[in-house]
């Protein structure tokens, strides 16, 4: 049963803003089904030594009490209506009950069959990810329109989920399984690395851009000369060759508008035109002169920043209605959480941060080819990971959260245990 908890995860969020249900107070989703099923399976695993057991790694401590922050964070907001609450609460508990029990299970049981069981579901999703990308881009940009919760009219190439980063996601976690295991020819590899770079390109998600840095996790050692080369080919082409036949032969006028208004607001007028970077400075001013503890509850910043973006859009043009609406930023959480729920948040950061660096650096002496594999998956699923962390920090329910910490678990877990590693992991 726990081995199709695992690999439902991926897949339920792949189908979440498809198949859909209305409840009236809240919206049952295919990926709320599955932390559903996980949590009445796994809540046999929770008791009251979840945090000293010997299989909890310091990385899956920090998850599970960041999670708990969160968690009682949704008691206190005045933010959200008491069936909201109820949701929230569900998936906190769910994510905890789930990430515990299967670290739990993967230590205690054969490894390898969990990671192939995963990696053949994220390649199957990487391909209809692509086919689906490939439909948008050259049938009907449109074609999910009025499907579940998909908008009408959507500006971007997106996959099955409305948010692109979901599709940037599984396209780079798909393509790192295939170059890391060498499947299929070196030809048939680079055409579908080159695909992949377009189409996050066409996603317009910088995040997702970012994300392609977790590809340099795939090579032992990056700074050999082979690896520098390809590396730098590989830029060439893109800069050259695949982003100007992009802009050219896929993107519209009014699309290539709105990229050089974004990329504008990011990196020329942040101050002023970025939404991110305006609400934000706003909430460190509030901190700064009414600092709090625990913070004003789970959400409360869309809340408070409502009449903020109001203003935000007036001045760009549209009605300047206010609504609630979040900063996207880690910065959130001083409001959200306060001074505690941030420390915790920037334990795990440093932490995943300090993981990344070290199972790098000790993961190449690994023998045995599935374990080095795993660990390298960890890798990538840890930087995807930090970029949510940084950017959407309240999607802690997210499918790639759980399974990030998860392998990160085993893959510590399992270097701890090797007595050549013991000395130095530390």
């Amino acid at each position: 049963m726990s081995i199709y908890i695992l690999m439902a995860l991926p897949f339920s969020a792949l189908i979440r803003d498809i198949l859909i249900i209305d409840l009236g107070l809240i919206f049952l989703t295919t990926f709320k089904m599955a932390l559903l099923v996980g949590g009445l399976y796994f809540y046999k695993h929770i008791n009251l030594h979840i945090i000293s057991n010997k299989i909890t790694t310091p990385i899956l401590k920090w998850f599970l009490i960041y999670n708990f922050i969160l968690l009682i964070s949704t008691i206190y907001s005045d933010a959200i209506t008491f069936s909201q609450k109820i949701n929230y609460m569900f998936l906190f508990t769910s994510s905890i009950v789930i990430t515990y029990g299967l670290s739990k299970k993967i230590i205690m049981h054969d490894y390898k069959y969990y990671y192939d069981k995963l990696t053949k579901i994220l390649i199957l999703i990487f391909f209809l990810s692509l086919i689906m990308s490939f439909l948008q881009i050259f049938v009907d940009r449109h074609m999910l329109s009025g499907i579940g919760v998909y908008p009408e009219s959507i500006p971007y190439i997106s996959g099955f989920n409305i948010e692109r980063l979901f599709l940037c996601e599984f396209l780079i976690l798909g393509i790192f399984i295939i170059l890391l295991e060498k499947k299929y020819n070196f030809f048939l590899r680079v055409t579908l690395l080159l695909l992949t770079i377009s189409i996050i390109y066409l996603t317009g998600s910088f995040t997702g851009l970012l994300g392609l840095l977790s590809l340099l996790a795939i090579p032992k050692h990056i700074l050999k000369l082979k690896y520098f080369i390809s590396l730098m080919v590989l830029v060439v082409v893109s800069i050259f060759y695949i982003i100007p036949a992009v802009n050219s032969q896929v993107l519209t006028e009014s699309e290539l508008y709105l990229r050089e208004q974004r990329t504008s607001n990011y990196f020329e007028d942040s101050k002023e035109a970025n939404w991110r970077v305006v609400s934000s400075l706003v909430i460190i001013n509030n901190f700064v002169t009414n600092p709090t503890l625990f913070g004003h509850g789970f959400k409360s910043n869309d809340k408070f920043l409502s009449d903020l973006y109001g203003e935000y859009t007036f001045k760009k043009g549209a009605s300047g209605e206010s609504k609630p609406v979040s900063s996207h930023t880690f910065v959130s959480i001083l409001y959200d959480q306060g001074i505690v729920g941030f420390m915790i948040y920037l334990i795990l950061f440093f932490h995943l941060t300090n993981l990344i660096i070290k199972i790098h650096k000790k993961s190449k002496y690994i023998i045995n080819k599935n374990m080095y594999y795993i660990s390298r998956l960890s890798i990538v699923f840890a930087v995807l990971f930090q970029l949510r962390l940084l950017f959407y920090y309240q999607a802690v329910n997210h499918w790639n959260y759980l399974i990030a910490i998860i392998l990160l678990n085993y893959t510590v877990f399992t270097i701890l245990q090797n007595k050549k590693f013991h000395g130095n992991y530390k």
